[in-house]
């Protein structure tokens, strides 16, 4: 059986308590009946135990959990791409590198100007402003036409979350938040492998707010990111916002700057 860490809240225990000890995963859903727990009470002290360690996470429409097994019991197997990052920002370089090797390829070939950076407070320093204050990356873009006058630049930002903060449903404000500097808004979500489904209440908020999602998981070496199809909204943030975004992104790299200048006829 599972050790109990020491102080474990009783609501903690309760949904322990609802969860099989012989196994098996059990539907979020079908939980918050049995538990008598429901909406926010339920997923923190659902997250009180997977921080726990005392349960793992399973598929299914809405998600589901176990207990995780420990002592003689089977260890539940992990898939060749179940390797979860300890750090978040050990996911910035692969999308980054999906990023200019998928979007970016493109828009270069096209002539125009295509820029992606990780744009997130390095670690040990203090935030700029506010709590959500800088996208972890965000791609600069200016896209031109052969039969249309106008020049169009376009700043997409993306909100990256490791597997084990995914689920937290402030990630979705997050990002949203973002929507203030950029044309379009992305959330980016760690999972265990391609065939990881998010619960219904997350998805739901994702849609609510007309973000972009895309889900990134590792496969031997190789990062794998796999864009959600359904429609986006392009912003309207306000030119002075875009300014001051900008010129954070660009602020050591004049070489860029320049090129970026030229792209919008400056």
């Amino acid at each position: 059986m599972t050790n109990k860490p020491a102080k474990l809240s009783e609501k903690a225990e309760k949904l322990l308590n609802a969860i099989p000890a012989g196994g098996g995963f059990v539907g979020n859903t079908t939980l918050q009946r049995t538990s008598g727990l429901a909406g926010e009470e339920y997923w923190d002290t659902r997250r009180e135990l997977l921080n726990s360690d005392l349960i793992i996470l399973g598929k299914g429409k809405g998600g589901s959990i176990a207990r995780r097994p420990s002592g003689s019991e089977a260890e539940a197997p992990l898939k060749p791409g179940e390797k979860l990052v300890e750090d978040e920002g050990d996911l910035y370089e692969p999308l980054k590198k999906w990023l200019d090797d998928n979007w970016g390829r493109s828009v270069q070939e096209e002539g125009d100007f295509f820029n992606a950076k990780i744009t997130a407070t390095a670690k040990g320093r203090p935030r700029a402003s506010g709590q959500w204050s800088r996208p972890d990356l965000t791609v600069v873009q200016v896209n031109s036409y052969e039969f249309l006058p106008q020049i169009n630049p376009e700043v997409t930002t993306f909100e990256v979350k490791r597997f084990h903060d995914s689920e937290n449903i402030a990630a979705v404000y997050e990002a949203a938040a973002h929507s203030r500097w950029a044309h379009y808004a992305y959330l980016v979500v760690e999972v265990p492998d391609g065939d990881t489904e998010l619960p219904d209440r997350f998805m739901s908020e994702v849609e609510r707010f007309k973000l972009g999602l895309m889900l990134m998981w590792r496969e031997g070496a190789d990062w794998k990111v796999e864009e959600q199809e359904w429609e986006t909204e392009r912003l309207n943030p306000e030119p002075k916002e875009i300014e001051a975004l900008l010129k954070y992104f660009f602020q050591d790299d004049i070489k860029g700057a320049k090129q970026f200048k030229k792209a919008i006829g400056k």
